[in-house]
């Protein structure tokens, strides 16, 4: 059996008053909580990444439908931009919804509260001292693909003494491949409970802490406008459990490529095949947040950036052009005042240039390890030169890092 990764609002009350048994709980359990990481180790605020944390607390719906109280714990999410005074947070969309369910109405935003820090603690019965009000809420589409390959939600959050917390991080675009470890995050209980409620009030002492644990990729799949992976918990006695919506997943996009990047956030798993899926919701992102910038690994403080020839060339990170990816179109593309112009490669330029989107060269695909390889020729996007990229044979596995890092192209929020 499959089910989101949330504890049972309704389900607890039930539950609490007699009217339900464990076994009674449903596929997808009406309500929504944190991000436990089962064996987790707790994080320093030193660690890489930490400091972009949060815990998202927000209220149950009452029997009218109208705000109930704070759930006791929070869901997960991740600082993944600063937008002026505001921050930009990641998370799962069932967390947002008024029912928990992935395709429900998203509830209020009077309904959430989002606060940093190592150890927020759980609501009680109000969320933290110092928890900020969200501003506005953006959720990936519903479509005919699974939900969980869709289960995610944009935050915007009035923060302005957030914008250390922002880095420089990178952003999958693609579902990355099997055999690949990554650190997940979380939250919620340190407790592994199966039914996705436990009536043992000491389980929520152990919420509103950021713990960690190491898990491995069994798969990947692309869907629709994101996709997904899923993980397996044996090998490393870590597991995301009941909560763990919307905690973020971090690795490297390609194993040897130490940049820190958010390869996805969790959404369901399978209890009893110790297993678990997560949302790749990267590309879609980079549409929302009106593009990413684009940096190879053999130069990462250089963004592509367009000239005024509409050339593109490598240039420090303090400037850059924001790009955004469709899988479903296959193109690479930047919002300007009078459209949108997609990337292509001149053969006549040697370059490759930001112009009308109409021709079947300008068709891209990302791959798991982070090249950009043409739909039409099958040659990758590689970095030649200080400033120069162009289009060449993609690499062998043979091929040295340096060369591979000439191929690997991370895409990231913040410049």
């Amino acid at each position: 059996m499959r089910r989101l990764i949330h504890g049972a609002g309704w389900a607890a009350f039930l539950l609490g008053n007699g009217l339900m048994g464990c076994g009674d709980l449903p596929e997808d359990a009406v309500g929504k909580t944190s991000s436990p990481i089962v064996n987790g180790l707790e994080v320093s605020a030193s660690e890489p990444g930490a400091a972009s944390m949060v815990a998202i607390y927000h209220r149950l719906a009452d029997d009218s439908g109208g705000p109930g109280p704070w759930f006791t714990r929070p869901c997960s999410g991740m600082i993944v931009a600063q937008q002026g005074n505001e921050a930009v947070v990641i998370t799962a969309r069932h967390c947002v919804t008024v029912d928990g369910k992935v395709d429900s109405a998203t509830a209020p935003l009077s309904w959430f509260k989002v606060a940093v820090g190592m150890t927020p603690g759980y609501a009680n019965p109000n969320p933290p001292s110092g928890s900020k009000n969200l501003i506005y809420i953006e959720t990936m589409p519903t479509t005919t693909q699974a939900d969980f390959t869709r289960d995610a939600a944009l935050l915007w959050v009035y923060a302005p003494t957030w914008a250390s917390r922002a880095d420089r991080k990178g952003v999958a675009v693609a579902p990355i491949g099997p055999d690949r470890s990554f650190t997940a995050y979380g939250y919620g209980m340190n407790y592994r409970d199966d039914q996705c409620y436990n009536a043992n009030p000491d389980y929520y002492l152990t919420t509103g802490v950021l713990r960690r644990g190491e898990l491995v990729t069994l798969s990947s799949s692309w869907s629709g406008l994101g996709g997904s992976y899923r993980f397996n918990y044996t090998p490393t006695g870590y597991s995301v459990t009941c909560g763990d919506s919307g905690g973020p997943d971090l690795g490297y996009i390609a194993p040897d490529m130490q940049w820190l990047s958010f390869l996805g956030e969790h959404t369901q798993d399978s209890p009893f095949a110790f297993t678990g899926d997560s949302a790749v919701p990267g590309a879609w992102m980079s549409q929302t947040l009106g593009g990413f910038y684009l940096s190879p690994m053999s130069s990462p403080d250089s963004n592509l950036n367009r000239r005024s020839d509409n050339m593109m060339q490598l240039e420090a990170s303090t400037s850059g052009t924001p790009l955004s990816y469709d899988p479903l179109a296959k193109t690479i593309s930047q919002k300007t005042s009078t459209g949108v112009d997609c990337l292509d490669w001149s053969t006549s330029l040697n370059s490759f240039v930001l112009h009308s989107c109409s021709s079947p060269s300008k068709l891209w695909e990302i791959t798991a390890d982070g090249k950009i390889r043409n739909a039409a020729s099958g040659m990758c996007m590689r970095h030649s030169a200080t400033t120069i990229a162009n289009l060449r044979t993609c690499p062998t596995a043979s091929a040295t890092v340096a060369e591979r890092a000439r191929f690997t192209w991370i895409w990231h929020p913040m410049k």
